[in-house]
Parts: structure tokens; C-alpha cells; sequence
């Protein structure tokens, strides 16, 4: 019975491993997995960051909400790297005459990272 026992859990760790299991919901959840860990770590980004000062979820402040901002852009991968690319570079104009402030020293994967998770907030 012990034997058994252990082979049952045994067996899907196996296949997983070795690539045996194709179940094509797998590989859905495992990429929604990596995008929700791309969201966590783009939320971290930030909240290690100044963003908030200016910018919260849900309520604008000296900048646009979060929502606002994925409101106005969307997921389109244009749209990222515009926003990444604000990120880094400053800007002002889109949102009224305050001017964004750049961020040099924000490396482009952590910018990405953190323009997902602006942009996962409808």
C-alpha cells in the first residue's frame, strides 16, 4: 500500500519533468503564472521606487492613476514599450503641463516589468 502510495505522487512529477505531460492547460496556467509573477515583480518595482509619490492605483494625484493609465493605453506591446520608454526618459504634455521626471538608473526589464503591472490595473 506504501508503495502505491508513493507512486501516485511519484508518477505526475515524473512526466512533468520529463516533458511526458502535454496537457495544453498546463501550459496556460504555467503562462499566466509568468505573467502573474511579472505583475507581482512590477508591483514591487515600484513600490521600491519614487512612482508613488506622484502616482497611485486608483486615485490621480500629481500624475495619472494607474487605471487611468491603463485605461487610456491597453496591453498592446506599442503601448509598453512607450510607457517603459517614459519611464525612463521623463516627459510631459499627455497629461497636463507637470512634467514627469526621468528615471536613468531604471533598467529597461525592470521598466517593462513595472509598466505590466500599470497597465493590469482596469
Amino acid at each position: 500500500m506504501k508503495f502505491q502510495t508513493v507512486l501516485f505522487f511519484l508518477v505526475p512529477f515524473v512526466l512533468t519533468f520529463l516533458g511526458c505531460n502535454s496537457n495544453a492547460s498546463d501550459d496556460n496556467n504555467k503562462n499566466v503564472s509568468v505573467a502573474q509573477h511579472e505583475i507581482v515583480k512590477g508591483e514591487q518595482l515600484i513600490q521600491g521606487s519614487d512612482c508613488t509619490t506622484c502616482h497611485s492605483v486608483s486615485d490621480a494625484g500629481v500624475g495619472p492613476s494607474f487605471v487611468q493609465i491603463a485605461s487610456k493605453y491597453g496591453s498592446d506591446k506599442n503601448n509598453v514599450e512607450y510607457l517603459f520608454t517614459k519611464i525612463i526618459s521623463g516627459g510631459s504634455g499627455v497629461w497636463g503641463q507637470t512634467p514627469m521626471l526621468p528615471h536613468p538608473a531604471i533598467y529597461k526589464d525592470d521598466a517593462v516589468l513595472m509598466t505590466k503591472y500599470i497597465l493590469s490595473q482596469k
